[in-house]
């Protein structure tokens, strides 16, 4: 499934963006980095779960209010502003 490749890459790196890094990503989805490395080269497609997790970390982020985002992995719901995300 070629074509699905790089839809998946781009929902991996656009969940990694959200979550402040690769290590960060990697830790949330409780995969080896070297995996995740791995899937951005396109080489292998991850299972089906994880690209789903991958795929709920970046709703998540979508569905918070401007200025915010929702922690990924956190079931509370509870937010922090942008600002102090990346610090």
């Amino acid at each position: 499934m070629k074509p699905q490749l790089p839809k998946r890459v781009h929902a991996i790196r656009r969940a990694a963006s959200i979550v402040g890094g690769i290590p960060q990503l990697a830790q949330r989805l409780n995969v080896p980095e070297r995996q995740l490395d791995y899937w951005l080269r396109e080489i292998g497609t991850p299972p089906d779960k994880v690209f789903f997790d991958v795929i709920d970390i970046i709703i998540q982020s979508a569905g918070a209010r401007d200025g915010e985002l929702v922690e990924a992995g956190r079931r509370d719901g509870k937010t922090r502003h942008r600002d102090t995300f990346f610090q």
